[in-house]
């Protein structure tokens, strides 16, 4: 039930990747809601760090080897009990993380934070142009927000594709 080498380094530079988009797309915002490069970069600096740490750690590094071999056609199983543990991981992570919105108590820079995540998927995925505007409008309706917390991802979503010149497809 231990990684390969193979498996880990693919889950370091997959969610280095990752982190790397989410902190370009948070400082293209810079100005935006008065806030400063720096706020967007401090943020930027913590996004995702948990899944380098327990309990985190291991159970992600197989959750991103089931994408890849589910991106890539091959069949894939859990070994033992992962999926118990793929499962608690996340939950862990969705607790730990303010850019996951669990709650309609989430801050303006979560929102931001979670749109520039939704982005960076959408960039690396390649879907839609690079912009999570499809993604947002398929699964809004699953997040526990406010309608002024709806109303303001669509806004930051505009404004990270102004910015980042992307056409939204619909």
């Amino acid at each position: 039930m231990t990684a390969t080498q193979q498996m880990i380094e693919h889950f370091q530079t997959r969610t280095k990747e990752h982190i790397d988009r989410v902190t370009r797309n948070m400082i293209a915002l810079e100005g935006f809601q008065g806030f400063s490069q720096e706020e967007l970069n401090q943020r930027a600096l913590i996004h995702d760090k948990s899944k380098f740490e327990s309990p985190e750690y291991e159970p992600y590094i197989w959750l991103t080897e089931y994408f890849r071999c589910k991106q890539s056609g091959i069949q894939f199983e859990y070994p033992g009990d992962m999926k118990e543990q793929v499962h608690n991981a996340i939950k862990h992570h969705h607790s730990h993380n303010a850019h996951h919105i669990v709650n309609k108590k989430t801050s303006e820079l979560d929102l931001i934070e979670k749109v520039c995540d939704w982005t960076a998927m959408s960039q690396e995925l390649n879907q839609n142009n690079g912009s999570c505007y499809k993604y947002y409008q398929e699964n809004k309706d699953k997040f526990r927000l406010s309608q002024a917390q709806k109303e303001f991802i669509e806004i930051v979503i505009k404004e990270l594709n102004k910015r980042l010149n992307v056409q939204e497809d619909q």
